[in-house]
């Protein structure tokens, strides 16, 4: 057993919370000194804390390349950077402004400047690696799109109002009604309200089988010196260039107007209500990168009359199981806030948020990750669910456990088959992602469900050519909208010829 040194450091005087960091004892003296590089891959503990003896140097969270148990053959490491916070050296003014878009190389490493990384490079690109870096803006739309599918699954229960008999005519006519038929019949149930019921979809196994994805897949692949020579490869989100550094499930509140919510009446249960999907009680996704910005994604909003929809491109779709149910062709539902308008500050306020939790630093998930592809145990089950309950505040539901565990299997095969073929590299860029917005939230269910690996083609390069006008200032929202329908409509006339 090789050497270490044990460090305890405690945030501040009145802090509980103390963490323990393992480092090497040659490279704590260097940092010690005053040396301007930390090499992270020298750490062994799972929760490391770097700090200096006059706590004047920062302080540097990560859980990087931690060892975990080799079982029956499986080894994985977890390798990410985190957050730096800067208040030593940046009361001093010693902090380089750009640190975070000037230190991280491989995501290996950490340096306090630009030019602390070129003196340090010549010994540093012997091991450095590569690391395919994957924009968060381009990568989002699989996980909006697993989460689609997960909410067209018939493992998961139907809503009660989706199953419930029609006792009378919802638009009864009297003797003086003037009979005329306004479009073609069809049944209410196929209609707008229908997408929003679908959605009534179990949000909190959803998120949390995608981002634990995310953890066993991405976040546990290495780098060696040759990829090129058949060696592994790592792959790491960012946002325009900083390192996401962490990620996990945010709880709070939706701003939702009274009448975007739900109530269902059920006449055959003695006119019994039940209240719809709470916005009090609400779970989105939080990314924050290595610089401390927080980036959200919320794939569950569609149910309160938020008709923001990202566009499937067939990239997204090539390893997704031809088990699985279709999705529709417009888009699907996901809120991720353009960067110049958080930049600007013009954002309406969507959210309010009460807690966060960590899905990557979370010890008891990083134990369950280990047997991801060979088929959790009872205790990887147990670790899932227990961390559920903790976001929830509540105890969960058998079949919300049951969903959970299916979730996180079927969302590990599908990301672990995109990075293992390097299908990223097919998706589109940032600001190539279709989107969508609809003043109708039934335009969604207006074409039939189709196949995930069979989108539409013409309607993708419909939404590319539309949208980069849009961004471009070319055409207004309106504008974009009146030419999305108006190829809608065109197609359909197409189709019925």
């Amino acid at each position: 057993m090789r050497s270490v040194t044990k460090v305890i450091y405690k945030p501040d005087s009145q802090s509980t919370e103390e963490y323990t960091v393992i480092v090497d004892p040659s490279e704590f003296q260097k940092w010690k000194a005053g040396d301007t590089t930390i090499p992270l891959t020298e750490v062994v503990d799972s929760f490391n804390i770097y700090h200096s003896a006059q706590g004047s140097q920062g302080l540097l969270n990560t859980p990087s390349n931690q060892q975990l148990d080799t079982v029956f053959g499986t080894h994985k490491d977890i390798d990410v950077v985190t957050k730096i916070l800067k208040e030593g050296r940046e009361q001093r003014g010693e902090m380089d402004e750009n640190w975070a878009d000037t230190n991280i190389g491989c995501a290996q490493i950490a340096y306090c400047g630009p030019d602390c990384q070129k003196r340090d490079w010549k010994t540093h690109k012997r091991s450095c690696g590569e690391t395919d870096r994957i924009e968060l803006g381009s990568f989002y739309p699989l996980i909006a799109f697993i989460m689609e599918l997960q909410r067209n699954d018939p493992f998961k229960p139907s809503h009660r109002a989706l199953g419930h008999q029609i006792v009378n005519s919802p638009n009864p006519w009297d003797e003086e009604s003037v009979h005329r038929r306004i479009g073609g019949p069809q049944l209410f149930q196929t209609k707008s309200d229908r997408s929003f019921v679908v959605d009534s979809n179990p949000m909190l196994p959803s998120i949390i089988s995608v981002l634990f994805a995310l953890m066993a897949e991405m976040y546990t692949t290495t780098s060696t010196v040759n990829p090129s020579d058949g060696a592994k490869r790592r792959a790491r989100l960012s946002y325009y260039g900083s390192p996401i550094a962490d990620f996990g499930i945010a709880k709070g509140q939706a701003n939702v107007k009274h009448q975007d919510h739900f109530t269902y009446l059920f006449l055959s249960h003695g006119m019994a209500f039940e209240k719809g999907q709470d916005p009090n009680d609400h779970y989105w996704i939080y990314f924050t990168t290595v610089g401390g910005q927080d980036v959200v994604l919320d794939c569950g909003l569609f149910v309160f009359n938020h008709p923001i929809f990202v566009v499937p491109f067939p990239h997204y779709a090539k390893y997704i199981p031809s088990s699985w149910p279709g999705i529709t062709t417009l888009g699907v539902p996901a809120y991720f806030p353009p960067r110049e308008a958080i930049k600007r500050g013009v954002l309406p306020r969507v959210h309010d948020e009460r807690q966060r939790f960590s899905v990557l630093r979370d010890e008891g998930l990083k134990e369950a990750i280990r047997f991801s592809h060979d088929g959790f145990r009872p205790t990887d089950e147990e670790a899932i669910t227990n961390f559920m309950e903790r976001v929830a505040g509540r105890a969960c539901e058998e079949i919300e456990e049951a969903i959970a565990i299916k979730w996180c299997e079927e969302a590990c095969e599908v990301v672990g088959k995109n990075l293992q073929n390097r299908e990223y590299l097919n998706y589109p860029k940032t600001d190539e992602v279709g989107h969508a917005v609809s003043e109708d939230p039934g335009d969604r269910e207006q074409s039939a469900l189709v196949p995930a690996n069979e989108l539409d083609e013409g309607w993708m390069k419909c939404l590319k050519k539309w949208n980069g006008k849009h961004r471009r200032g070319d055409i207004n929202e309106q504008q974009l909208r009146e030419a999305l329908q108006s190829y809608k409509e065109k197609d359909q006339r197409r189709k019925r010829q």
